[in-house]
């Protein structure tokens, strides 16, 4: 069987399909449009040879020769290399895909998309039902797709009678859509403009989204929003539960609502609310999410890298308390700044812009109070420079919540984040030096 992956990705998947495809014997070609220098992280943990690279592009014969292309979903739907192999019959799928065509029978699933909260409300979900297999005295919980990695590197261990919470972005339903993929349990947590960079149109980004409860059905669950008015109306053959908030340790009303979809989405698998609440309490949460990553003095660092959205920004100032000296900016993908921009000259004592956004989120927290000390800094050493010096005479927290993707000056939202630790952590560990 020739099996072309297309991509490595940045969670895993990629590096999981190929390794997955190795085990079973498949004559695999790995091809990616990056440089081997540029892979040279990823490739070294691949742990495993395929039988060719192609790196530093694409070969189309890759495409039509194979038997199958497993594609990352940062790869688009219509790629000219996929609408190529799609037009001589080769099938076109990817990691998740694939992963979830494997699973073993009486294995309970769960898939969480949303425009903000999803890691957050896969990881609580994950920790429920961890709790309901601990009190069980049997079977695991599996965290996988963007939040836990390639399912397909631990698929020998799922048996049944497990559960599997996947978290899933507009990119991978795209996908998912054309082999009608459904969870027993579809959480969607919320929707607003994202991505219109890569979607082109709001209408597109909401089908992509409403993907996911397509083919649900009627003994299936959706778990939807009921704050919001447009994902609690999105047709579906399931059951519907609609969430509000529940009572959670995490800061903010955002984390309220992601708890109490993880626990809409954890009874509907047959938890308990004793297990909802255990779970609660011994989560994990995945990291560049409204972590403290230092302190010194007066003054608190927090790392909220993974706020891509507008909203994001919004949420984070309503959890945090003030005074506020935000770092936010990153590359552009067309989401309306306005409502985000009017809550950081509210709610902020400075803010301080990096990016290709950078002059436009100034440009809009100006209008909305021309008073306010709004600075277009470039970077995140100039910007986290700013913000220190305006944060150390009163004290206060320096928050990093971009609003926008990192991929103008990051190679991943994870790196701005480390980025940001690395710059708070110097600065605290001076004080001890002095």
């Amino acid at each position: 069987m020739n099996v072309t992956v297309m991509g490595l990705g940045v969670h895993g998947g990629g590096a999981g399909a190929v390794r997955s495809f190795c085990r079973r014997g498949a004559r695999v070609t790995l091809t990616d449009r990056r440089t081997e220098q540029e892979l040279a992280e990823p490739l070294a943990a691949l742990g495993c040879e395929p039988a060719v690279f192609k790196l530093g592009g694409h070969d189309p014969a890759d495409f039509l020769n194979a038997d199958l292309v497993v594609a990352s979903p940062a790869v688009p739907y219509r790629h000219e290399f996929l609408e190529a192999a799609r037009s001589v019959g080769v099938p076109v799928t990817t990691e998740l895909a694939v992963a979830a065509a494997a699973l073993p029978a009486n294995v309970a699933t769960a898939a969480v998309t949303g425009s903000n909260g999803k890691s957050t409300t896969c990881a609580l979900l994950h920790a429920m039902l961890t709790a309901r297999h601990a009190r069980l005295g049997r079977g695991a919980a599996w965290l996988a797709g963007n939040g836990g990695g390639s399912l397909l590197d631990r698929m020998d261990d799922v048996r049944p009678g497990d559960a599997v919470v996947w978290e899933v972005s507009s990119f991978q339903l795209e996908y998912l859509a054309e082999v009608q993929f459904r969870a027993d349990a579809a959480v969607v947590t919320n929707f607003a403009p994202n991505h219109l960079d890569w979607h082109g149109t709001l209408a597109a980004y909401r089908s992509a989204k409403q993907a996911l409860l397509e083919h649900l059905r009627p003994a299936d669950t959706a778990v939807l929003n009921a704050a919001d008015l447009d994902v609690r109306t999105w047709p579906t053959a399931a059951r519907r539960v609609l969430f509000e908030t529940r009572i959670c340790p995490l800061p903010g009303v955002h984390n309220a609502q992601n708890a109490a979809a993880a626990e809409a989405a954890a009874l509907a698998l047959d938890c308990t609310a004793a297990d909802a609440e255990a779970g609660l309490k011994t989560a994990v949460l995945p990291p560049h999410r409204l972590h403290c990553v230092a302190e010194r003095g007066r003054v608190r660092f927090v790392d909220d890298s993974a706020a891509t959205t507008p909203e994001s920004v919004i949420a984070a100032l309503e959890a945090l308390p003030a005074p506020l000296f935000l770092i936010a900016g990153g590359a552009d993908k067309g989401a309306d700044l306005s409502a985000a921009a009017a809550a950081i000259a509210a709610r902020t004592a400075g803010a301080y812009f990096l990016g290709t956004t950078g002059p436009r989120w100034r440009e809009l927290t100006l209008a909305a109070n021309p008073r306010h000390p709004a600075i277009h800094c470039g970077d995140l050493p100039a910007a986290f420079a700013a913000a220190l010096t305006a944060a150390e005479p009163t004290g206060g927290t320096v928050l990093l919540s971009p609003g926008c993707s990192s991929l103008d000056q990051f190679a991943s939202f994870e790196a701005r984040g480390a980025a940001f630790a690395a710059l708070a952590g110097s600065y605290s560990a001076s004080s001890s030096r002095e």
